[in-house]
C-alpha cells in the first residue's frame, strides 16, 4: 500500500493458494511464500522529527540506530518479502522534537513520511504545537492543516470535533476512517486521538477542538467498516498502554488509557490496536486483540503478521505478533544497538539475514532540510558535560532544567512537567542542536506567586497524574503509593500560609496538564513572564556550570 519510494521491482506470480514474491532487479533475490489472506502490519508512532539515526557509544565506536532513515532500510526488506501485502501506519505525534522539524515546520516529515509510503496516521497531540501560519493567522491549526494537504495518506480523526458546530472536523485529507484492500484482505482502519489533549497542549491551539470518549464511536464506525466488508478491523490511537514486559499482555497496566479502551469494547469489535502516546513498547495479544505500540523518534519498528479466520476478524492462531524490531544500522557484538558501548568489532545490521541499507532516494531527498538546519544544529556552545545527562531515571537532565529555571528567574524553587524535557544530553562538548532537542517547545520562563497550600496541590496532582514526580529544584519530593510529601530541599517543612515563588514554564503557569484546576481563578498579577525561554535559560546555565576550559579540551 502507499506510493512509496521504488525498492526493487517485483515480480507477483499465482502459484496454487499462495502468493510466491519473486524479488529480482536491483534488490538480492529472494523467494518467499506468504499465506493466502495474510498480510504485515507495521507500524510506528511517536517519531517526534526524527528523520536522522540516533549515534549511541564515543569516539570512534557507535553505533546508528533509528530515525526514519533507519526505517527506510527495514522497510525495504520487507517490501521484498511481501510485495504490496503491507499496511503502514502511525500512531501520531510525528512532527515535533528536531530542528530539522521545527525550522521546515515540519515540511520535512510530511514528504518523508509520503516517500516510506505510509498508508494512514492518527493525530498526537503535538500535532497542535505547529500552531498558526503567522501570529495574525486566525486559525489555531493553519500549519497541521498545510501539512494534511501535502500529505499522500490520510489522518485519521475520528474523535475530535469542532467545540462550537460540534461537527467532527473538516480538515484536508482527514477522515474519520479507511477502507484499503491489502491484498486479498480488506482492512478498515479507524484512527482516535487522547482525550489528555486539552491537558497537554497549548489552551490556545485547541481550545476550539473537542475531542471525544473514543469507545463509543469506535464501536458505531467499526460496524460501518464491516458493514462494508472490512474482514479486519485495526484501531490506529495515540493513545498509550504500558506493560512491565513488552510480549506479555498479563504484565499490562489495566487502567493506562490503551488498556482502559479495549476493556470497554464489545468482543471482536477491533482485530488489531495501535497505541502511542506513552513511548512505550508493547508487542501482545489483549484477549483476542492484536496490541502494538513501538516506543518513539523511529527507534523500533511494530510487525503483526495479520491472517483473517474463515468466519471474518483475526485468525489468532495464524497471525503473529512479533517482538517490536530495533531498528539498528550498525550492531554491537551481541547484535543490539543499545547505548551500552561494548568491545569487540561493530558490524553493519542485518534483519531477515539480509545487509539494512537505507533507501538512498530518502537520504536525498533529506538533505536540502538537512543544510539548512545544520548550521544552526552543529553551533557550538562554551559547554562540556562529563557526564551523559538521560531524559528519565535518576541524574536526569530535568533538575538541570529546573536549576537553570530557578537562576534564570532568581528563585530559590522550580519545577517542569516531564514531558516537557525531551531526550537526553550526551556527554562531551555540546552543540545548539542537543540542547534544542531536550527543550523544543517555544516555553517561557515564568515566576507563579504560589501559597504553600498550592504549591504543595499542584506538585501532588501532577505526582498522582503521573505516578512520578514533576521534575523539580529546590524540593523534596516523595511519593508513596497514594501519598506524596513535599518539602523544601533542606528538609524543611512547606508553610501551607507562606508565599512562594515558583520558577516554572508558561504552559503549566497559565493551567496547562489540568492545572486550572489549582490555578485557573488565579489573578494575572501572580504571574510573572520573563520573556526568556527555557532553552535559553538552559544554555545560560550550561555555559557557566560546565564552562570549556583548556583542562576540558584536553580530555575530550
Amino acid at each position: 500500500m502507499g506510493a512509496s519510494l521504488p525498492m526493487c521491482n517485483i515480480r507477483l506470480a499465482i502459484s496454487g493458494i499462495a502468493l510466491s514474491v519473486v524479488v529480482t532487479t536491483g534488490c538480492q533475490r529472494r523467494d518467499v511464500v506468504v499465506p493466502p489472506n495474510c498480510f504485515a502490519l507495521l507500524t510506528t508512532t511517536d517519531v517526534h522529527g526524527a528523520i536522522f539515526p540516533h549515534e549511541y557509544g564515543a569516539g570512534d565506536r557507535t553505533v546508528r540506530k533509528g530515525g526514519l532513515i533507519g526505517l527506510s532500510g527495514y522497510l525495504r526488506i520487507l517490501r521484498q518479502r511481501y510485495g504490496d501485502k503491507i499496511l503502514l501506519l502511525d500512531a501520531g505525534d510525528m512532527f515535533q522534537g528536531t530542528l530539522i522539524s521545527t525550522l521546515s515546520q515540519g515540511r520535512a516529515i510530511t514528504e518523508a513520511y509520503n516517500l516510506l509510503g505510509y498508508d494512514a496516521a492518527a493525530v498526537g497531540n503535538h500535532e497542535f504545537d505547529l500552531g498558526r501560519l503567522s501570529t495574525d493567522h486566525p486559525d489555531p491549526t493553519g500549519v497541521l492543516s498545510t501539512r494534511m494537504a501535502e500529505s499522500r495518506f490520510p489522518f485519521l480523526t475520528l474523535n475530535i470535533f469542532e467545540r462550537e458546530t460540534g461537527e467532527r472536523v473538516r480538515w484536508p485529507n482527514s477522515k474519520p476512517s479507511i477502507l484499503l484492500d491489502v491484498g486479498k484482505v480488506r482492512v478498515g482502519v479507524l484512527g482516535v486521538s487522547t482525550t489528555e489533549t486539552p491537558l497537554v497542549t497549548r489552551s490556545d491551539l485547541v481550545a476550539h477542538l473537542e475531542f471525544r470518549d473514543p469507545a463509543p464511536l469506535i464501536v458505531s464506525e467499526a460496524r460501518r467498516l464491516r458493514d462494508r466488508g472490512a474482514d479486519i478491523v485495526v484501531l490506529l490511537g495515540h493513545l498509550g498502554g504500558q506493560c512491565d514486559q513488552p510480549n506479555d499482555g498479563t504484565t499490562c497496566e489495566l487502567d493506562s488509557e490503551l488498556f482502559n479502551l479495549l476493556r470497554q469494547l464489545p468482543q471482536r469489535t477491533i482485530d488489531v490496536a495501535i497505541g502511542g502516546h506513552r513511548h512505550e513498547s508493547v508487542a501482545n495479544w489483549f484477549d483476542d486483540i492484536a496490541t502494538i505500540e513501538a516506543t518513539a523518534a523511529a527507534k523500533q519498528l511494530g510487525w503483526v503478521d495479520v491472517c483473517v479466520s474463515p468466519t471474518g476478524g483475526i485468525d489468532r492462531a495464524r497471525s503473529t505478533i512479533h517482538p517490536l524490531v530495533d531498528l539498528c544500522l550498525e550492531q554491537w557484538p551481541d547484535g543490539t544497538c543499545s547505548d551500552t558501548v561494548l568491545a569487540g568489532p561493530i558490524r553493519r545490521a542485518t534483519f531477515m539475514k539480509a545487509p539494512v541499507e537505507p533507501d538512498p532516494a530518502l537520504e536525498i531527498a533529506m538533505q536540502p532540510f538537512r543544510s539548512e538546519a545544520r548550521a544552526q544544529y552543529e553551533r557550538p556552545i562554551n559547554a562540556t558535560l562529563p557526564n551523559r545527562l538521560p531524559r528519565d531515571g535518576a541524574l536526569s537532565v530535568g533538575p538541570h532544567v529546573c536549576r537553570a529555571m530557578a537562576e534564570a528567574a532568581h528563585t530559590a524553587i522550580a519545577l517542569q512537567n516531564r514531558g516537557g524535557v525531551r531526550a537526553d544530553l550526551p556527554s562531551g562538548p555540546l552543540r545548539f542542536g542537543q540542547v534544542f532537542e531536550v527543550l523544543p517547545f517555544s516555553n517561557q520562563v515564568t515566576i507563579l506567586d504560589l501559597s504553600g497550600d498550592e504549591l504543595q496541590r499542584i506538585i501532588a496532582y501532577m505526582s498522582q497524574r503521573r505516578g512520578l514526580p514533576p521534575h523539580t529544584y529546590g524540593l523534596d519530593v516523595r511519593v508513596d503509593a497514594d501519598t506524596v510529601s513535599t518539602a523544601l530541599a533542606d528538609g524543611s517543612a512547606i508553610d501551607p500560609q507562606k508565599r512562594y515563588q515558583l520558577a516554572t514554564n508558561d504552559f503549566l503557569a497559565t493551567g496547562g496538564e489540568g492545572l486550572d484546576r489549582i490555578i485557573g481563578n488565579m489573578d494575572d498579577s501572580r504571574r510573572h513572564f520573563l520573556g526568556m525561554t527555557i532553552l535559553d535559560a538552559m544554555l545560560a546555565y550550561l555555559e557557566r556550570t560546565y564552562p570549556i576550559t583548556s583542562s576540558t579540551e584536553t580530555e575530550h
